[in-house]
């Protein structure tokens, strides 16, 4: 099952390795933040949100709310 972070990267059309660039990482520590979005800091998400599209932002603010929850 794919996380809500790798849904809004592919909604985006981004790659691991534009978006790890993005965050100054690896792509496999992107990989490993992507793939367990919980680790991913207000920072970082605050870096990938230009690169996201609007139905991108949608996912991430929508994960974010059943995380919480």
């Amino acid at each position: 099952m794919k996380s809500w972070m790798q849904r809004a990267r592919e909604a985006s059309e981004l790659t691991p390795a534009e978006c790890a660039q993005a965050l100054f990482l690896s792509v496999d520590d992107y990989l490993t933040r992507e793939n367990n979005p919980g680790m991913l800091t207000v920072d970082e998400l605050s870096a990938l949100g230009p690169l996201f599209s609007g139905a991108a932002r949608t996912i991430v603010v929508e994960g974010i709310k059943a995380s919480l929850a």
